[in-house]
């Protein structure tokens, strides 16, 4: 063996190697992240959006002719504008072209002027091509666009929530979760209400959001989607009663508003999402709410459009769908947590309400909790774009058209990549100025700053966030910081590990069950049930009921959560259907009071 070949086994293995992940881009990243982002904006209410199509070509040739009979089909007829396809550009860009077809339709009749007269179309259809223009790598680590070249600058951002804890100013506890399209704020505060048997104030937890810019009482969504029934089910929360009388026993709380009573077992009383029940039912009911109103989904989805300044049921439809939409399939891929906490945007409610306490307790500037992304902000550029046209046409409802539908879902085949040599991606795709070869470095820069980034809203930087953390040796470079923007740079150490973006394998606070679920137990014991059957009921589909809803056209006969009746040939069915008449086929476990009309 001589010594060269010595020195390099030696140090193959006796000193710590730089991590490759870290030096590598891919195409594949970027086109995976697009996919999912369409995927994600797939609809089936009042139109109908699916992605029947996705194909990427690299090839030059086949992508130059696919550009240039996309603008032909584009432009209008007896146009004398010169198609920009049939010369050459000089200073070209690499890039690769994904072509994707869309199936889009009006779920509903359509008026449409023709040469004969207005025309009525039932379910206008029709397939819709996009191209969708994403920039290529080029010498391993930059993109090559009008001729120059830019380098790529990774990211830093939180792996999900982050929170107000360290914020002075801020007079009310926040928790937000990030997603591609839009974040969900929670906020915490407090309310006094009064018991009737004691005459006390009891001070209770209230939880509202703020989503699209509108504060609403986050268990309101669920009330919308679930009704009340349905929402005890998904909470595990059963001890909470409305009834038309006071509940007079000293082991309970109950508070009047207008002609109802709501009220709790005091041993439940500990539970904060118990304590928040109790006031999105005080909050939403008014003066003319009826017992059954309260059990009526519908009632529910026109306090969530009130919330949006039209008390319809319609308008509280739009709204549902339009929280659907944000949660994507990327942020779901990205959340530490078990797949029955993140199946839906509901779940991730419950998450954020039930785990409110723990995730104030996460720091911040704490890198093991924070992620790396390249293709992801990339790919944000594209679905902010997208989601604003999809949220623009939700809140149509029924009277979408086609034209709208096609108008919200198109974008200019170039729209990513002249975004992303615009002056706000600075931060993140620069122009490449090294003096000297050594591209290593560059692979490795970061930045906290960009879209949705630190300062991104012009908001200015807490110091906590520039100062080095602990957390920072061996994965951030501590010598390394831009000079006008200290903090906010510099280099990831190439030996750090990445665990697919993040640099730990950390679990999110996901501990109520143990914390809380001995509380509903213990009242379960020795609480009075009014009726106690042997089997399960059917758990119903909420997301048919709601398909039901707008395919009756909101005009479906009352709503009633299911509760005993006497007569044995009346079945209720689940929380969003009408009644039916037929042969009771299986007994229930629901332990709600007997409710009759008035």
């Amino acid at each position: 063996m001589n010594q060269a070949q010595f020195m390099r086994q030696f140090n193959e293995s006796h000193r710590e190697q730089f991590n490759p992940e870290l030096f590598q881009r891919e195409n594949q990243d970027m086109i995976d992240v697009i996919h999912k982002i369409l995927l994600s904006c797939e609809a089936d209410k009042y139109y109908t959006l699916k992605l029947i199509n996705f194909k990427v070509i690299t090839n030059y040739e086949e992508i130059y002719n696919t550009l240039r009979a996309h603008e032909e089909s584009r432009r209008r007829k007896n146009s004398k504008a010169e198609n920009t396809y049939d010369f050459i550009n000089i200073k070209d860009t690499d890039i690769i072209l994904i072509k994707v077809v869309w199936f889009i339709k009006h779920n509903g009749i359509e008026r449409i002027e023709t040469d004969e007269g207005t025309k009525e179309v039932l379910d206008p259809q029709k397939n819709l091509e996009v191209l969708i223009a994403l920039p290529r790598y080029v010498k391993h680590y930059y993109f090559r666009l009008s001729g120059n070249y830019y380098n790529t600058t990774y990211q830093i951002v939180d792996g999900s929530t982050y929170n107000n804890a360290n914020a002075r100013q801020s007079k009310v506890d926040t928790n937000t979760l990030k997603t591609n399209f839009s974040p969900i704020r929670i906020f915490r505060s407090f309310r006094d209400l009064v018991d009737v048997n004691t005459k006390e104030s009891i001070k209770l937890t209230e939880y509202n959001s703020i989503i699209f810019k509108n504060t609403v009482n986050a268990y309101h969504y669920l009330l919308a989607f679930l009704g009340l029934y349905g929402l005890s089910q998904f909470l595990d929360i059963n001890c909470v009663h409305v009834t038309k009388e006071p509940f007079v026993d000293p082991e309970y709380y109950c508070f009047k508003k207008h002609n109802l009573y709501i009220s709790i077992p005091k041993v439940c009383y500990p539970d904060p999402m118990v304590q928040a029940y109790v006031v999105a039912l005080y909050t939403g009911i008014n003066k003319d709410t009826t017992i059954n109103d309260i059990f009526d989904i519908r009632f529910w989805l026109i306090n969530l459009g009130a919330a949006f300044k039209n008390a319809s049921v319609e308008k509280g439809l739009f709204q549902l769908d339009s929280i659907d939409s944000i949660y994507d399939l990327l942020t779901k891929e990205q959340l530490h947590l078990p797949e029955e906490d993140k199946k839906d945007i509901y779940c991730i409610f419950r998450w954020m309400l039930r785990e409110f306490s723990n995730i104030r307790l996460k720091e911040n500037v704490d890198v093991r909790t924070k992620r790396v992304r390249i293709a992801d902000y990339i790919g944000q550029l594209y679905a902010t774009n997208l989601n604003k046209g999809i949220h623009r046409i939700s809140d149509l409802g029924k009277k979408v058209t086609l034209k709208k539908i096609e108008q919200a879902v198109y974008t200019q085949p170039f729209y990513i990549l002249h975004n992303v040599s615009s002056p706000t991606m600075t931060n993140l795709i620069s122009y490449r100025d090294l003096v000297n070869d050594n591209d290593a470095t560059a692979a490795l820069k970061y930045t906290y700053k960009g879209i949705s980034g630190l300062g991104e809203d012009g908001s200015s930087i807490q110091p906590m966030y520039r100062y080095i953390d602990p957390s920072h040796v061996g994965i951030l470079d501590l010598d390394s910081s831009s000079v006008s923007d200290p903090g906010m740079s510099g280099m990831i150490c190439p030996m750090a590990n990445v665990y697919g973006t993040s640099f730990s394998e950390y679990d999110e606070p996901n501990t109520w069950k143990e914390q809380y679920g001995n509380l509903q137990k213990e009242w379960k014991k020795n609480a009075i049930q009014p009726l106690i059957f042997d089997k399960e009921p059917a758990k119903p589909d909420y997301y048919a009921i709601r398909n039901k809803i707008v395919e009756e056209d909101l005009e479906l006969t009352k709503i009633i959560a299911p509760i005993y009746n006497e007569d044995p040939n009346i079945v209720y069915t689940a929380c969003g259907a009408a009644l039916e008449k037929e042969e009771k086929k299986q007994e229930s476990n629901l332990s709600l009071f007997v409710l009759k009309e008035d």
